[in-house]
């Protein structure tokens, strides 16, 4: 409603051991929903730390945080076990050094749908360094070697900032024949340049003994812009009984501005080539134009040939459109979209050729999203003698049923499931899926799926899903997981899995020489100073919270020179700490530092410095025939005048004096401003206590002097004190001379 406010709340889950601030970026996105209201959208990104609230006793062990899991499960008789140990995080305080681990065993894929397969890998992680042990994906380049899963070593050294070179050994796990030896060299030649050489060894006793060599090159230009140019250039030859050589070419290019996504990628592989692709040819490209916040259309298309995987040529192409009527509560998607494929002799049956055209609407509302589409198209294959037309509904929704528990539902009709292969290859199917989460880490999710509903060649198959997470404490779990199989109509198959995880800290080295910094932030004017709670407190990079009794800690600091600060943000509104911050703290390894920092209402001294004017007073007059002490004349009246001590001298206001510089000081702190046009000035955030206030003279006009220029103010916690300051007329020495008609005798 109009004026109301919604308070969003984010969660974010970090490990039970973090000692360390982690940012986060939020990008927070609002729509106006309504059939009578404007389009309207508000987009916003914050920038946010997850702290840690610190308040343990220091521990002289570095612990990595762990979990350790043991599972058990059963299908159809067949019983076994898994075990796995996992852990992330720095074995510093400092965050230099990383160390991610994951053992686990043994290998059951064969059991069940449970089952994992077994793997052991240990990663190290430092500004000049990553080293990794194991079962890891190997990454190369994309012509040379891609995403190899293998068990073996790496290793990268960060030779500056601008290069780093590396090697890898890795044997296969998929076919424990291969292996492979890698090294690369990367430089940054120029801030938008950047060139990179890959080297490759291989050897494979698979289909047919074989070693590999290949060489590459890849050049990256950036113009920190939006667009990026990518080119990699390999060649390779194979030792075999049948040797071989070729070459291969990798173009890519992407672009990114204005409201514009344009993409576009080449790749060509010799038939001789024997790297990641192997007589391969393969372009693709995208194009996205944003006509406005709420409309646009797109087009994208590839096309892809390897004669010796008997793929005579492959491709595809669509375009379409998304608009979000309404403000964004509504969306509309259309799009049309041609299929290929040709296969060599002998597969040549399985080709296709089809054309669809889909259409989709979706709406969003405060606990519900859907989406409906509905495509119709036509199917020619190669085998058949005339097309095949199909049409078909799907949808799905989303529901919020509370706070902790959301349902999904999405289904699929067509009027016929009998084309296999292509886009237009699926037939009828039904799932959902509900889930609910409580706030103590309680978790239960259940699925159901029917695929084959209307099947006229196919029988049904179903499968029901069931999860559930029961938090026994902050580190102790239980998951237990059921599935349920039906198909071909009457063969079933159920599966359990039942498992303990339990987190801890994994001891992974003793502290060298540690210090601690344990401290208390506190109300000053509360009799029983009771503390605060949720105050920040940060030493240098470390960050830390107060507990509900105002407590703070720093169990593990490196020794040094430190600085303490507060986030005044968070003491309250017009609070302030009454120990001068920020405090310089030497940590001593061994020892604790204690502190007490109080917190009061803040004090105010304000002021405004005038200048004063000599008050007319017309015609003079003798008033004292033997006026004493210091003298002034004054009068109007070039025959009399009036002779008269200084300290009967009257002013009166002219205006304020700006940019004179007013200093207070309590001895500890100083605080220094210009005073405004009008010649005031202020200093709102004080502590309580006695303050110096200083004017500066150098600044005053000529023949001025300030009536005083230092003032002692003793100002209480939430007191405003006013300091008014005069500047007045400096007293000048005359030099009167007995000249003419008017003689000293006539001076009274």
């Amino acid at each position: 409603e109009p004026g109301d406010g919604v308070e969003v709340t984010f969660r974010v889950d970090t490990p039970a051991g973090l000692m360390r601030s982690v940012p986060h970026r939020l990008r927070l996105a609002s729509r106006l929903v309504g059939e009578h209201v404007s389009d309207e959208e508000t987009i916003t990104s914050l920038l946010t730390e997850v702290l840690p609230r610190s308040g343990v006793e220091p521990n002289p062990w570095v612990l990595l945080p762990a979990r350790l899991t043991l599972a058990a499960m059963t299908e159809e008789g067949h019983r076994s076990w898994l075990a796995s140990l996992d852990g992330s995080g720095y074995l510093d305080e400092a965050g230099h050094h990383r160390l991610d681990i994951l053992l686990r065993g043994k290998d059951n894929r064969q059991q069940g749908v449970f089952g994992r397969q077994d793997e052991y890998r240990a990663r190290y992680t430092s500004d000049l360094m990553k080293l990794s042990v194991g079962d890891h994906y190997f990454n190369l380049s994309r012509l040379s070697s891609n995403y190899f899963y293998g068990r073996g070593v790496s290793l990268s050294l960060f030779a500056g900032r601008d290069t780093d070179l590396g090697a890898h050994y890795a044997q296969s796990r998929w076919i424990s024949s291969e292996h492979q030896w890698s090294a690369f060299a990367r430089r940054r030649l120029t801030p938008w340049a950047t060139v990179k050489l890959n080297l490759l060894y291989r050897t494979t006793q698979h289909l047919l003994p074989a070693n590999d060599r290949i060489v590459s090159l890849e050049t990256t230009l950036d113009n920190r812009r939006g667009e990026k140019l990518h080119l990699e250039t390999a060649y390779g030859s194979r030792t075999s009984s049948a040797e071989s050589n070729g070459g291969a070419l990798r173009l890519l290019f992407s672009s990114d501005r204005g409201g514009r996504t344009l993409s576009f990628e080449r790749i060509t592989a010799d038939v001789g080539y024997n790297g990641y692709f192997h007589d391969h040819e393969q372009t693709s490209g995208r194009m996205r134009l944003h006509h406005g916040r709420l409309f646009e259309t797109y087009v994208a298309a590839q096309q892809y040939a390897s004669p010796t995987f008997g793929v005579t040529r492959s491709g595809s192409r669509h375009g379409g459109l998304n608009w979000r009527p309404g403000g964004g509560a509504s969306s509309l998607f259309l799009e049309a979209r041609h299929s290929y494929l040709d296969l060599s002799s002998g597969y040549s049956d399985s080709g296709y050729d089809e054309t669809s055209f889909r259409v989709g609407y979706g709406r969003n509302y405060p606990r519900v999203r859907f989406n409906v589409y509905l495509e119709a198209g036509e199917q020619w294959r190669n085998a058949a003698a005339a097309p095949y037309r199909i049409l078909r509904l799907s949808s799905f929704a989303h529901f919020s049923l509370a706070r902790n528990s959301t349902l999904f539902l999405q289904g699929q009709m067509s009027d016929r499931d009998d084309v296999g292969g292509g886009l237009l290859g699926s037939g009828s199917y039904l799932s959902g899926s509900l889930n609910w989460r409580h706030d103590t880490g309680h978790r239960l999710s259940l699925r159901a799926s029917a695929n084959n509903l209307n099947s006229r060649v196919r029988k049904q198959n179903t499968q029901l899903d069931a999860a559930c997470t029961w938090a026994l404490s902050r580190d102790l779990s239980l998951d237990m997981r059921l599935r349920h199989s039906r198909w071909n109509g009457d063969q079933s198959r159920n599966a359990f899995l039942l498992s303990v995880t339990r987190g801890f800290g994994m001891p992974v080295g003793r502290k060298s020489s540690v210090g601690a910094v344990r401290g208390v932030v506190f109300d000053l004017e509360d009799p029983q100073r009771r503390g605060l709670p949720g105050v920040i407190v940060r030493l240098n990079s470390l960050t830390a919270v107060t507990d509900e009794s105002g407590a703070f800690a720093f169990p593990a600091v490196e020794p040094g020179t430190m600085l303490l600060t507060v986030d005044s943000g968070t003491l309250g509104l017009n609070m302030i700490t009454q120990m001068p911050l920020p405090l310089m703290i030497d940590v001593r390894g061994g020892d604790t530092e204690r502190l007490e920092i109080g917190v009061a209402r803040t004090a105010r001294v304000e002021g405004r410095v005038s200048l004063f004017v000599s008050d007319p007073v017309g015609a003079a007059t003798a008033t004292d025939a033997q006026p004493g002490g210091t003298l002034y004349i004054e009068g109007s009246d070039p025959r009399s005048v009036i002779v008269q001590p200084a300290e009967k001298r009257r002013f009166v206001p002219e205006s304020g004096l700006a940019d004179i510089l007013v200093e207070i000081s309590n001895g500890e702190t100083v605080h220094r401003k210009f005073t405004g046009a009008s010649g005031h000035f202020e200093f709102p955030e004080l502590t309580h206590g006695i303050w110096t206030l200083t004017v500066s003279t150098w600044n005053l006009p000529p023949h001025y002097e300030l009536e005083t220029h230092v003032v002692e103010i003793d100002v209480a916690a939430g007191e405003t004190v006013e300091v008014p300051l005069r500047v007045l007329p400096s007293l000048r020495g005359i030099e009167i001379i007995d000249s003419g008609d008017l003689g000293l005798a006539t001076l009274e």
